[in-house]
This record gives structure tokens, C-alpha cells and sequence, in this order.
């Protein structure tokens, strides 16, 4: 069967509905004007769709549409007040909708071999479920691993926790066993609310993830029992996006050419090989249903950024567009320069060294040099490689700048320790001299006569002062220059986000980038010092860093007017500022 007879519609007093093993490619209109239905079972079809009139059926129950070709949910799944039993396991579904928090009534839920990434914090909102599946998926990012191999009423603890953060502004994530990946799927769904971030007592280590610079707004933070190092955000070093092509004249743009230079090249991938479209015209008609685009894994700003481009390329361009240059792509990777070379035919003019060849194909390029073959690059290929190598190279000079700060860091750290394990000697042997009735008085030196005889071989008192005076200003020059070396090579190795001539960006940020912050705690870590700016936190009431291993304080702590408690204890401290 490929399709339901219309005279279904007259049976309005049924209940269960059950095709299983067929073809049916859509479900008809019809079925969802039979309000008495409880349990719908399309098993092994062809459904690519199903349709948002779903949740005309209220009182349904089971839903089960297993081994068919779904992609998306409509948001009216949410509609079924009385749904315990959902199924869909062997489709293509990429999400699942945020209105399944309607669906206070569901146990079980089996989303098995699809394609979901992860879940809708949303979820934490179903507090009856018992039961739910989800193998033969791709990673999934959130919630993490080791939380899904734990019982259910785990899984929907740790969504309700980011759930009713969207409401208390408060995130309590201590002892979860939290990693860096899992913390930024986490910060994705709350940065613009949470001002309270618990995260301690977890699997966090060296700097502060990259993920909490957007959280400005933070002001209370909990890091405590974790091992960081430092206070620092995690530093990153990354490939600068190339400039965009110049388009001179083009009269027809391709779909591959279009994705590229609004920087959508994953969706690429998705339009052609799951929605089959080849052609600009057939993208610009297919995104004119609102339906289409649910079916996108993007964001509502993605979205309409998608459709005002779309509209941008179609100003003055002919109705008719050149088919789309498409083919699977071989293991050479000859498929990419053949797409390059098509789209240089139709009239781009662009700088070789815009596009940077893809790491692997470099270095299988790299690796046929080695094996001894002859390889003849085009000009366009040879600076792709060169323009990669460049990247490849001002990365490596900036992570040795690092380096390099952080041992100019530890060399100020071990000159602070000398001089005050010194002045700390120096204060003891004082107090043994008060005790021992203090020194003896030593005995003046005779200044002996010059080899000429008489008062002319003496020096007077005032020479001597003048000797000393030019002895005591040597001495000033000398150290004077050596600080204005040190602090010259300091300034050598301070890192530049300038470097690398666009090639490369380097994002440096600390804690004190939370200029809201009033409360912070990062006990029991392995801080060896604070940041240097740690004083920008002029709202600061609360500062918990003991059981750590900080050796000395930074000068700005004392901007820190406002600080009300701080715990230094157990670290290792010689004086304080």
C-alpha cells in the first residue's frame, strides 16, 4: 500500500491505527480529523514528513513511526497532552523540538539510530519519563556521555538543571564529573542569563575554558576543587578567516559559490545530499516554505541570515541559473580543485591565497613529496599550501611567545622568593643581634699617607664622600640597567594579537573580564599566581584562593577596596603586597 484510503475518515470512533510494512510516503489530511485516536503505528514507510496537524490529535497516546524518513519534528508534537509513548527510531532526525516540554505526560521515549547531536535542554521538563533510548546516534555533545550511561532520572536532573536556570539564573553543576567539551555546550544555552555559575569539584584543568568570555554578566563564580593552574582564560590561537572573494562579474552563482561566501559550507553538504538541491532557482522556491526551514539545524538568526542572503544574490541576476557543479568527492580530493577551477570560470577573480587548503590535503601532498614522486603544483595550489604553511608557522611562533611569557613569569616569581626569603633572614639575624646586646663597634681604618709625605697624601672627608657618592651612583647605573633590560625582555616576549599579519588571531582574556563579579572561590586548585589585572574587579566582596599554591600576590589587589573576606590560607605566600 502507497497510500491510505480516504474512507478511513468515516470510521471516526477508531481508536488504533496500524500500517506497518508498506509504502506510504505522506499521511493524509484526513487522518488528523480522527480526534478518537490513541494509537497511531506507521512502521517501515516511506514518510519523509510528518505534518504539523499532528496535534490536532489530543488525545493520541502512542506515536510510533519507526524505519521511515523523517527528518525533523513539527513544534505542534508538543500539542499532545496525553502522549506517553513516542518512537522514532531509524529515521534522519537531526533535532528534536523545545515544545517536547509539553509532553508532561511521557514515559518512554526512543529516538535510536537518528542523528541527533544533542537534546533540547527542554527535556529536563519531563520529570515522568522512565525509559529512554538513544543508541546508534552521533556524539552527542549534550548531555555528555557520562551522563547518559547513568539511569534517566540522572539524564533529566542534569537538563532541568539548565532548564530552570533560564528562570533563577543560577546553574549548580558541582561534581559532575564536567569536562571542558561538555562545559561549552553548557555556556551555549545560558551565557546571556546565568549570574551564578557553580562548577566545581569536576574534571576542569590548566586555564579557565575560552567558552566563559561571553559570560560577562557572572557575578558570583565557584571553581573550587578542580585543578586549575591559573586564573587565566584559556588562551586561543586560531587561523584568521580569509578575506572574501572579490566578485567581479558573475552572472549566474552557483549553489556551491553561494554557500561559500556567506560562510555556510556544512550546509552545503546537507542541502545537496539530503534535500537533493542542485540549483539556485530550486533553493530560492524550497526556502520559501517555512516547513523547509524547520528542517535546517540552524538558529532563528541563521535562518533569516539565510534568507536575506539568498534574496541579496537574486538582485539584478537572471532567472535561470547554471546547474550547480556536483559530484561525490574522491579519496584525492580532485573533486575540490575541480569545483575551483569551475568556479574561476565563471568570471571570479580571487586571490589564491583567500582559500587555505585543507590540513589533510596538504599533507597528503606533503606526504607524496616525501614518497619521492613528482608532483606538479599549479600556481593557485602551491600558494593555497604556502598560504597553510604561513598559518601553520605564526601559530607555532605565538605558542613559543607563550612559553616564553609564562617563564619570564616564573623567573619574577623566583626573584620575589629571594628577596623576601632574604628580608626575612635579614629580620632574624636583626633579632639575634637586639638579643646579643648588639654588635661590636669596629675599629676605624687609618688612611695612610701618599708616598710624597705631608698633608697632601691625606684625604680629607669631603673627597671621600665624593668618592662614595660617584661609587653609590655606579652602582645605581648598573641596576637601573639591568631592570631596563628585564623589563625590555619582557616587553620582547608580551604576546602580540597583531601577530601574524591577519594570518593568525590570538584571543588573551583573564577572570577579571567579569567586571561584575562580587564573589569569587577557586580553593583546593593548583593556582600558582594570580592575574595581573585582578584589580579591574572593583566589585569584589569575596575572594576564596587558599589551599592553592600562589607564591605572591600582584600589586593591584589593592584596588580591590570593596573586598570584604579573603582566604589566603594554606599557599605559599612570603609577603603580601
Amino acid at each position: 500500500i502507497d497510500y491510505l484510503p480516504e474512507e478511513l475518515a468515516l470510521m471516526t470512533s477508531l481508536e488504533v491505527l496500524c500500517f506497518t510494512g508498506n509504502q506510504i510516503k505522506e499521511i493524509p489530511s484526513f487522518i488528523f480529523k480522527m480526534i478518537s485516536l490513541t494509537k497511531l503505528i506507521l512502521i517501515e514507510n516511506q514518510i519523509a514528513k510528518l505534518p504539523a496537524e499532528i496535534g490536532l490529535l489530543t488525545n493520541l497516546t502512542d506515536l510510533v513511526l519507526t524505519y521511515n524518513k523523517l527528518i525533523y519534528l513539527p513544534d505542534e508534537i508538543g500539542n499532545l497532552p496525553k502522549l506517553d509513548y513516542l518512537v522514532m527510531d531509524e529515521n534522519k532526525i537531526v533535532q528534536i523540538p523545545d515544545t517536547i516540554q509539553n509532553l508532561t505526560s511521557l514515559k518512554e521515549m526512543s529516538f535510536n539510530d537518528n542523528k541527533i547531536s544533542r537534546f533540547p535542554v527542554s527535556l529536563g521538563a519531563l520529570t515522568q519519563l522512565e525509559v529512554l533510548e538513544f543508541g546508534k546516534n552521533p556524539s552527542i555533545l549534550l548531555p555528555p556521555k557520562q551522563v547518559l550511561l547513568c539511569e534517566v532520572s540522572v539524564v533529566i536532573d542534569f537538563m532541568q538543571r539548565i532548564w530552570d536556570c533560564k528562570n533563577t539564573q543560577k546553574l549548580n553543576f558541582r561534581n559532575f564529573q564536567l569536562k571542558e567539551s561538555t562545559l561549552k555546550e553548557i555556556i551555549k544555552e545560558i551565557w546571556n542569563i546565568c549570574t551564578d555559575l557553580d562548577i566545581s569539584k569536576n574534571l576542569l584543568t590548566k586555564d579557565l575554558p575560552a567558552s566563559l568570555k561571553n559570560m560577562t554578566g557572572l557575578t558570583r563564580l565557584n571553581i573550587s576543587e578542580n585543578t586549575f593552574a591559573t586564573l587565566n582564560l584559556e588562551t586561543q590561537i586560531e587561523a584568521a578567516a580569509p578575506p572574501k572573494k572579490v566578485v567581479k562579474i558573475r552572472a549566474n552563482v552557483t549553489l556551491r559559490t553561494f554557500f561559500e561566501d556567506n560562510e555556510m559550507v556544512d550546509l552545503y553538504d546537507i542541502m545537496t545530499n539530503e534535500f537533493d538541491i542542485k540549483r539556485m532557482a530550486d533553493l530560492r522556491k524550497w526556502v520559501k516554505d517555512e516547513a523547509n526551514l524547520k528542517m535546517l539545524p540552524l538558529d532563528e538568526i541563521e535562518k533569516i541570515r539565510l534568507v536575506d542572503a539568498l534574496q541579496e544574490s537574486g538582485k539584478g541576476k537572471e532567472e535561470e541559473e547554471e546547474e550547480d557543479h556536483f559530484e561525490e568527492a574522491s579519496a584525492s580530493g580532485d573533486s575540490e580543485a575541480d569545483a575551483e577551477a569551475h568556479a574561476a570560470g565563471e568570471g571570479v577573480v580571487a586571490d589564491p591565497l583567500e582559500e587555505v587548503m585543507d590540513e589533510e590535503e596538504a599533507q597528503r601532498l606533503l606526504d607524496d613529496q616525501r614518497g619521492g614522486k613528482i608532483l606538479k603544483f599549479d600556481m593557485d595550489t602551491f600558494k593555497g599550501l604556502a598560504r597553510s604553511s604561513q598559518v601553520a608557522f605564526y601559530s607555532a611562533i605565538i605558542a613559543a611567545k607563550a612559553k616564553l611569557v609564562e617563564r619570564y613569569r616564573r623567573k619574577q616569581q623566583k626573584q620575589q622568593d629571594t628577596k623576601s626569603r632574604m628580608k626575612a633572614n635579614g629580620f632574624r639575624a636583626k633579632l639575634n643581634r637586639q638579643e646579643g646586646g648588639g654588635l661590636q663597634k669596629k675599629k676605624k681604618k687609618k688612611i695612610r699617607p701618599n708616598a710624597g709625605g705631608g698633608n697632601t697624601g691625606f684625604q680629607s672627608e669631603e673627597e671621600l664622600n665624593m668618592k662614595k657618592a660617584i661609587a653609590q651612583k655606579k652602582k645605581a647605573d648598573l641596576l637601573a640597567a639591568e631592570q631596563a633590560k628585564e623589563s625590555g625582555e619582557a616587553e620582547k616576549v608580551v604576546l602580540n594579537v597583531e601577530a601574524g599579519g591577519g594570518l593568525v588571531k590570538v584571543n588573551i582574556y583573564s577572570v577579571a573580564i567579569f567586571t561584575c563579579l562580587t564573589e569569587l572561590a577557586a580553593r583546593k586548585n593548583s593556582i600558582e599566581y594570580l592575574p595581573e589585572d585582578l584589580g579591574n574587579l572593583r566589585d569584589l566582596t569575596a575572594l576564596d584562593i587558599s589551599n592553592n599554591e600562589v607564591r605572591w600576590l600582584p600589586p593591584s589587589m589593592t584596588d580591590l577596596r570593596a573586598l570584604n573576606l579573603l582566604d589566603v590560607r594554606n599557599n605559599r605566600l612570603l609577603e603580601l603586597p
